[in-house]
C-alpha cells in the first residue's frame, strides 16, 4: 500500500536511503544503558564519533522527550550547544510488541565534518525507559514489507468491515494479519480504521491501530489526526 502524508517528502528520502544500511550497533553508543553488544567497525566514519559526552547527554533527552510526547510524522529538531553538530527526530510509526509500547524512528545526523548519516530503530519503553529494541516489525525485510504494502491496498480497495485477510512469507516465516475494523460512513475523502499484527518468525507480534483515507488519485493516506480521536 502507498501511504502517504502532506509531511512525508522529507522522510522518504530517509527511508529510502536507509532500506538496505543496518547500523543499530553504532547508535548503541547513544543509548549508553542497552545491553547488547556493539561492533566498534561502525564507528569508523561515524558522526556519532564527533559526539561529546555533554552532546550525547543532550541528544538522549531530546530523543527521550520526542518519543514521549511526539505524535507521528512529526520532526523535532535537536542542535548542540557547543558544536556544528545538528539531528533530527522522526517517530514514524507507533504500535506494541510484548505489551509495551513501541515506535519506528528516522534520526538524521548533521556535521561539517562528515557526510549526513540517516538511521532508523525500533524503539521501546520498558521499565528502565526507552531503548533500542528488536520487535517482530524489525525482521520483516524489505521483500515483507513490500509484499504487506500490497495486501493492505487491496484489503482497504476491496475487504469489507471486520473480515481477517493474513498473508506469510513461506522464505522468511514472517507472516501478518490485517482486520479492516470500520469503514466512516459520508467521511469525504474515504476512511477507514484497520489493525495490523506483524507476527516474527519467533511468533512474537508487533500490533498497531492505523486510520487511513482514499484520496482523489486512489492512494491510501495515514491520518495521524483521525487517529488520535479513536485511542
Amino acid at each position: 500500500m502507498t501511504v502517504t502524508s502532506d509531511k512525508t517528502t522529507h522522510y522518504k528520502k530517509v527511508r529510502s536511503a536507509m532500506r538496505y544500511k543496518t547500523l543499530i550497533p553504532l547508535f548503541f553508543l547513544l543509548f549508553s544503558y542497552s545491553t547488547h553488544a556493539i561492533n566498534l567497525s561502525f564507528l569508523k566514519d561515524s558522526n556519532l564519533r564527533d559526539f561529546s559526552q555533554q552532546e550525547r547527554e543532550s541528544f538522549i533527552k531530546t530523543i527521550d522527550a520526542a518519543l514521549d510526547q511526539t505524535p507521528d510524522e512529526k520532526i523535532i529538531s535537536w542542535s548542540s550547544p557547543t558544536s556544528s553538530l545538528e539531528g533530527k527526530i522522526l517517530p514514524m510509526t507507533s504500535y506494541e510488541t510484548d505489551n509495551i509500547v513501541c515506535r519506528r524512528v528516522l534520526f538524521e545526523i548533521n556535521s561539517d565534518k562528515r557526510r549526513k548519516e540517516r538511521l532508523r530503530f525500533d524503539i521501546c519503553k520498558g521499565d528502565e525507559g526507552w531503548k533500542i529494541t528488536e520487535t517482530p516489525l524489525s525482521e520483516f525485510t524489505r521483500s515483507d514489507l513490500d509484499s504487506l504494502d500490497r495486501l493492505m491496498t487491496d484489503s482497504l480497495d476491496n475487504e469489507p468491515d471486520g473480515t481477517p485477510v493474513s498473508w506469510t512469507n513461506p522464505e522468511t516465516d514472517n507472516s501478518a494479519v490485517l482486520v479492516i475494523l470500520s469503514t466512516r460512513e459520508g467521511s469525504e475523502p474515504l476512511c477507514r480504521d484497520l489493525t495490523i499484527s506483524i507476527i516474527g518468525a519467533n511468533n512474537r507480534t508487533s500490533d498497531g491501530r492505523f486510520t487511513l483515507c482514499k484520496k482523489s488519485d486512489g492512494e491510501w493516506q495515514r491520518n495521524v489526526e483521525l487517529e488520535k480521536k479513536i485511542r
